[in-house]
């Protein structure tokens, strides 16, 4: 294929890409400078992945439209697609595919929070009515632990740890959230030898059978999330759509007193429903109530948290790691699942290799990761443990051959930019779908052009040797650069 264009060089970006798209970048970088963006690229492009993620989100400007809020958080700090369905909270979901949008309930709201480029905008669907519109941006605050500096815990981070150095360029804005300890509590006893997706139905259901209604409107359409569930739970099977005209607020240990196992176990909780029962019960009877219990362990060291936590019943080392980290400020906390365990025994305790995962062996794991990561080592895990889902490995590698795809094309460019200018030179630029191309650029008469300064001429302008007058230096010099003749360019694939 030999394609012939003949363009002034004021068009040559535009003959290109019409004559063969890959060597659009490479005409940039020989013929324009690259313009600075005004927002960094996002990490990702706009990807389908699978059911335990949403779509990357395609960030939207950073002006948010009528009837939202910006929350005033850089995507370094907050990005919501490593955040929100990376198996924190089971309350949130898609208002569309790769919309950047997630429609959930927090707390006693139900809103919908949106990625921007430089930012996240929120906008409040419905509240009970104990929620007060005042406080909707610092109740959003203490969800996501925005206190807490996530940029700058992550350079340290980067400095310790090659391997999260790595993953950091693909996975930024990953927080750790706050969450309603009794809502997550009662969310991981559900997620015992369960998936995200059956989570994200028995959580719903617990909240349609005993929470708060929350109506958001027959214009929001969320995500359906795809379900997994058994044969015999065919009501975690069927699509509920009143899901996308009614949310519901978690309920309360007092509105959870309802539940028996009978109505659990119909509802397709299986045998978590006599621990949801139990552990109600045995919250309900605490001094000054479970929820005031709960919130209490956050002013203890975690060992303690963790203790108290596995007296409940249906809460075992994991769940009750879990609920401390996602809900009781014990930032250095790490819990140990096959992920976890597995990264660990590659990359931070090596004497593990070969063992099998055993919680006795958990406390070696944790300290690894302190020893590695600080006080803070539970927010440097959870980056870690979301690079080690398959869905999410298979995306990185995508993400890094396509960054590599692009430099060697930026690079190519960059070295016969400089040889550009002479005629009849050949030069090669790498390409994706071809094993060689080559670009011959002729120069044509077209008239006379600008005087060009001779080097003598340069000289005397710069003053001799050390000279400073250097306006008409860059004078001269970007004269040496203007082009007087158009070009014939012939692309050659070979």
């Amino acid at each position: 294929m030999i394609a012939k264009i003949s363009r002034r060089f004021s068009n040559l970006n535009f003959a290109l890409a019409t004559t063969f798209t890959p060597l659009k970048q490479a005409s940039y970088s020989l013929l324009a400078p690259r313009a600075t963006p005004k927002f960094p690229r996002p990490p990702f492009p706009r990807r389908s992945l699978s059911s335990s993620f949403p779509a990357i989100a395609v960030m939207t400007p950073s002006t948010p439209a009528p009837g939202w809020t910006l929350l005033g958080t850089p995507s370094r700090e907050l990005r919501l697609e490593f955040t929100l369905p990376t198996g924190q909270s089971f309350r949130w979901r898609e208002t569309s595919p790769g919309s950047g949008e997630f429609t959930g309930v927090l707390g006693r709201r139900a809103m919908t929070l949106r990625q921007l480029e430089g930012d996240v905008a929120y906008q409040v669907l419905a509240r009970t009515p104990d929620a007060s519109p005042s406080e909707d941006t610092a109740a959003i605050a203490d969800y996501f632990n925005l206190s807490i500096n996530l940029s700058e815990l992550s350079q340290k981070w980067i400095e310790a740890d090659v391997h999260f150095n790595r993953l950091s360029t693909v996975l930024p804005g990953a927080r750790m959230m706050r969450q309603d300890p009794v809502e997550c509590l009662f969310s991981f006893i559900c997620s015992q030898n369960n998936h995200i997706s059956r989570i994200h139905g028995m959580v719903n259901r617990l909240c349609q059978l005993y929470g708060t209604p929350l109506p958001i409107g027959e214009n929001t359409t969320l995500v359906e999330q795809e379900n997994s569930a058994g044969k015999n739970d065919n009501r975690m099977n069927e699509k509920d759509s009143s899901l996308n005209t009614m949310l519901y607020a978690f309920p309360t240990l007092e509105q959870l007193e309802a539940a028996t196992e009978e109505q659990l176990r119909d509802n397709g909780f299986g045998y978590r429903a006599r621990y949801i029962v139990a552990a109600v019960e045995e919250l309900n009877s605490k001094p000054g109530g479970g929820a005031a219990w709960l919130t209490g362990l956050r002013k203890v060291p975690f060992d303690a948290a963790l203790e108290s936590l596995c007296t409940l019943p249906g809460v075992g080392p994991k769940v009750a790691a879990c609920v401390a980290l996602f809900s009781l400020d014990k930032h250095d906390l790490v819990p140990v699942d096959v992920h976890v365990w597995n990264l660990a025994t590659r990359r931070y305790c090596p004497q593990l290799k070969g063992k099998t995962n055993n919680p006795k062996l958990h406390p070696i794991v944790q300290n690894a990761f302190i020893t590695k990561f600080g006080p803070y080592a539970g927010w440097a895990h959870n980056t870690l443990f979301i690079g080690e889902l398959g869905s999410m490995k298979e995306r990185v590698a995508a993400i890094k051959k396509e960054h590599e795809e692009e430099s060697d094309v930026t690079s190519s460019s960059l070295a016969s930019s400089s040889d550009s200018e002479s005629d009849g030179e050949e030069f090669s630029i790498a390409s994706p779908v071809s094993k060689k191309v080559k670009i011959e650029v002729k120069q044509e008469d077209a008239g006379p052009g600008p005087e060009i300064a001779t080097p003598a001429q340069l000289e005397s302008i710069r003053g001799g040797e050390g000279g400073r007058d250097r306006k008409p230096r860059k004078a001269a010099i970007k004269a040496n650069k203007k082009i007087k003749a158009s070009a014939a360019i012939e692309v050659k694939i070979e």
